[in-house]
């Protein structure tokens, strides 16, 4: 798994651990996926990626995907790069990848 990913994903986790105690159980790993706005981990917990976003203080762009919440802007492999990042909370949620 590509450390540079983990270390985002990583990062996010912290944050939902400090401001959403518990937020892994709002979480259902079969429907997760980071590129779909309503099933990544923001969208499950929030309604969409733009609320949770919102909610936790996080600008887009740069700043979320340094939460592993997006893929990094400009990134070229968006699609690879997605499934990384599902594949990424997946571990952290500890569901088998």
């Amino acid at each position: 798994m590509d450390e540079r990913i983990m270390s985002r994903v990583r990062r996010g986790a912290a944050l939902l651990d400090e401001q959403r105690p518990g937020w892994r159980d709002g979480i259902d790993p079969d429907r997760l996926d980071i590129s779909d706005p309503q099933l990544c981990v923001l969208g499950q917990l929030d309604g969409s990626y733009s609320d949770g976003r919102w909610n936790l203080g996080v600008a887009p762009g740069h700043e979320s995907a340094s939460y592993g919440f997006v893929v990094v802007p400009g990134c070229l492999n968006f699609d690879a790069e997605f499934e990384a990042l599902t594949a990424a909370w997946l571990y952290v949620l500890g569901e088998p990848v």
